[in-house]
């Protein structure tokens, strides 16, 4: 699966309003080790840009980590209806 494809997927008004956390998510799902091996930049309109240092990817993948999770733990749990 491309970087790409998955934006081409996932992408919706909701999930653009945070485009770096989108980002690193489709990051993760190309790439190995978690943030360990990703770079984020971020440009902003009138700003210059910025490179998040290696503690703030993290808190960003821990975050997706801890999303999937509960995703996952959702999807386990019978239906208590």
């Amino acid at each position: 699966k491309t970087v790409k494809e998955y934006l081409e997927k996932n992408y919706s008004e909701e999930t653009a309003a945070d485009g770096v956390k989108l980002a690193c998510r489709a990051l993760l799902e190309v790439v190995e080790a978690g943030g360990k091996n990703i770079e984020v930049a971020v440009l902003r309109a009138g700003k210059e840009l910025q490179l998040l240092s290696d503690d703030e990817v993290e808190v960003i993948v821990k975050g997706i980590e801890e999303e999937k999770e509960n995703e996952e733990k959702a999807k386990k749990k019978p239906d208590s209806s």
